[in-house]
């Protein structure tokens, strides 16, 4: 029979361990035990474990009994590398093996799991202030469409898989906490890049932010959304997955959509501190200005198009036409007018265009002389 003894502190150590050691906790078992009418005569004690049939007290007050399975008045350490050591935190529990809560045979220094099919909490870190929102909070839910299971940090009831309540920072460089405090705003910062998709390359982005979806679920998707408020004009700023982007707009209808509702005007765009394209929120257009007054106003400045002389040649009347999917914005005539024929006959003619790519010479009475007809066309729609 393996000798038992008794030390100290209330304590036993089981068996004699060498070097004469004291038990430093209120209990110190070195291996595995039972205790109980049913367990006793068992090898069904974990390793380094203790099996108890009925509610143990440890160092209760006189008159006390346990009311829990379990019920401990200091200290205690699980296992044979701990057994005869001080180690244990005060009235806290040093385990050396693996804890498992609502599991058998657990892989993890803590496995917890939870058999009810209800929705319940299965982990809470609670702070010191009653009533606080807890610190952490792990739950367990059956409610259909949502993850089966939610965190929340900073909140008592997350909805889903991950809810905080406060700023996150992620990165691996410490950031100073600025006096006064910066107050909790819900914010995100990451030090690094950020991929958000499911895209298998975004896993490593090398944008500071990379959004891509290439399995098919983005044709129902729209890539990127800045909404402020609700109503006209909250939608600041949209991309979808149709490659449109929508600035004041949810819906943009070309490749660049711009919708302004209010009194700031849709698009400007300047080259240093000068104005080269403004478009303001009545419907004018200044190229070059800042505050147009007319549908196209280029500021007293020039406009340069490109063009081609068509010319045609014919006795008395002719026209000049333009090639296809040019207009028409001016022409001129010439005629050959032999000696000694006068001047005063020869420049009695009509020029003018009859249609959008069409311009018309002609003699508007004798002689009949060969004329040259000219159509100056150019791309106008």
């Amino acid at each position: 029979m393996i000798p038992l003894r008794y030390r100290a502190k209330s304590g036993f150590l089981f068996p004699a361990p060498p070097n004469n050691e004291d038990p430093q906790n209120n209990l110190d078992v070195e291996g595995n035990a039972v205790i109980g009418a049913n367990y006793a005569g068992t090898k069904t004690a974990p390793p380094n474990g203790l099996l108890v049939e009925g509610n143990v007290g440890i160092a209760l007050l006189a008159g006390e009994l346990p009311q829990n399975n379990f019920d401990v008045e200091g200290k205690a350490v699980i296992g044979a590398g701990y057994a005869g050591s001080a180690q244990a935190p005060t009235n806290g529990l040093l385990v050396e093996g693996n804890v498992g809560i609502g599991i058998q045979n657990p892989g993890s220094k803590l496995d917890v799991m939870t058999t009810n099919t209800a929705a319940n909490n299965i982990l809470k870190v609670q702070g010191p202030t009653p009533g606080a929102d807890p610190y952490l909070v792990v739950q367990h839910t059956n409610t259909p469409l949502v993850s089966p299971y939610q965190v929340g940090i900073g909140f008592s009831d997350p909805v889903n898989q991950l809810d905080v309540k406060g700023n996150v920072y992620i990165g691996g460089t410490p950031i100073a906490i600025p006096i006064p405090p910066v107050p909790f705003t819900g914010g995100l910062v990451v030090e690094g890049t950020v991929g958000i998709g499911s895209n298998p390359s975004i896993l490593l982005p090398t944008n500071f932010l990379s959004i891509a979806d290439l399995t098919g679920a983005g044709a129902f998707i729209d890539s990127f959304h800045i909404k402020i408020g609700v109503g006209p004009g909250s939608d600041y700023f949209k991309v979808k997955n149709t490659g449109r982007v929508g600035i004041g707009t949810a819906n943009p209808q070309t490749r660049v959509h711009v919708t302004e509702n209010g009194a700031t005007d849709p698009l400007r765009i300047d080259v240093g501190a000068y104005p080269a394209m403004t478009v303001k929120n009545d419907g004018k257009v200044g190229l070059g200005i800042a505050a147009p007054a007319e549908r196209l106003d280029l500021g007293g400045g020039n406009i340069k198009m490109g063009y081609e002389i068509v010319t045609a040649f014919g006795l008395k009347s002719v026209n000049a036409l333009c090639p296809a999917g040019k207009r028409v914005i001016g022409g001129g005539f010439s005629a050959a007018i032999p000696p000694p024929t006068p001047y005063a006959v020869a420049v009695v003619h009509d020029s003018f265009p009859i249609l959008d790519d069409t311009w018309h010479c002609g003699l508007m009475g004798p002689p009949t002389l060969p004329i040259t007809c000219y159509a100056i066309c150019a791309n106008i729609r």
